[in-house]
């Protein structure tokens, strides 16, 4: 079994077309042998993927000075099927479509979390760590009960991806011990939900809306003991005000991405 699963890993570096299970078999020379074994090995889930993506984990970490944070990115992709009794497939965005015209195709959806691996010079590079199948919830039908209604929902709220990512940060917090943690997503990451509910020793940073409405947390003399205690303090600046203030000065930092280093200005504001 591990002979084959490493001719599989090897076949799919190398293949040139679709990583199908008929195209690793014959990259691998064995064409002309029984491929029953190669199948089972899919479908009755003989290989434990995630002790090889712990591997990665394990690798990135070790390679990491102890006093660097670990970096990773979350992000959702998809993985084209043509059959729709595929579990989990459904229409979904191509998110390779253009932007004047949305797309759908037939597609599963993949929350996956990738860790930066140094590569020398400052740069990286980018490898899974987790890599976890996230359907969403069929849908209702139009005469459940009240009581199936409730389970749908319970199920949905469970099956967000929101939801899914923040339990993914929290395994991975858990597995590298006291190490300081950062995780990076898009605008779909960053709602409430995440922020809010953070793993200790993490830190999240990600992409909003220029005009995103921020405030202040509620200092101790604005409550007086009556009523509900307040949630909102003074609107802070909105990231687009932050910008565009020129009595906060900015620096210069340098970014690894899309292969090459990037010089951006940024503007921090403690309070």
């Amino acid at each position: 079994m591990t002979e084959r699963f490493n001719s599989h890993l090897i076949a799919a570096f190398l293949s040139p077309e679709r990583s199908t299970i008929s195209n690793l078999i014959c990259i691998g020379g064995r064409a002309e042998l029984d491929w029953t074994a190669d199948y089972r090995m899919y479908s009755k889930g003989r290989v434990n993927v995630d002790s090889l993506l712990d591997g990665a984990l394990e690798q990135i970490t070790a390679d990491l000075p102890p006093e660097h944070p670990a970096v990773f990115g979350v992000d959702d992709t998809i993985c084209r099927k043509s059959g729709t009794h595929i579990p989990g497939v459904a229409w979904r965005r191509d998110p390779l479509g253009p932007a004047f015209h949305t797309n759908l195709v037939k597609a599963q959806r993949f929350l996956m979390f990738s860790g930066a691996y140094p590569i020398g010079d400052g740069s990286a590079q980018m490898i899974p760590v987790m890599f976890d199948h996230a359907p969403t919830v069929s849908k209702l039908p139009s005469k459940a009960t009240d009581e199936e209604k409730v389970l749908w929902k319970i199920e949905q709220n469970a099956h967000k991806l929101s939801t899914r990512a923040l339990c993914g940060m929290k395994e991975i917090v858990s597995k590298l011990g006291d190490r300081k943690v950062i995780f990076v997503g898009d605008g779909g990451y960053t709602n409430g939900e995440i922020v809010q509910n953070l793993p200790d020793a993490s830190s999240y940073i990600g992409r909003t809306r220029k005009d995103a409405k921020l405030y202040y947390p509620p200092s101790p003399e604005e409550y007086h003991g009556n009523g509900r205690p307040k949630i909102y303090g003074d609107r802070a600046p909105t990231p687009h005000e932050l910008y565009s203030n020129s009595d906060i000065s900015g620096e210069e930092v340098t970014g690894y991405a899309t292969g090459r280093k990037h010089q951006f200005r940024i503007k921090v504001k403690d309070d």
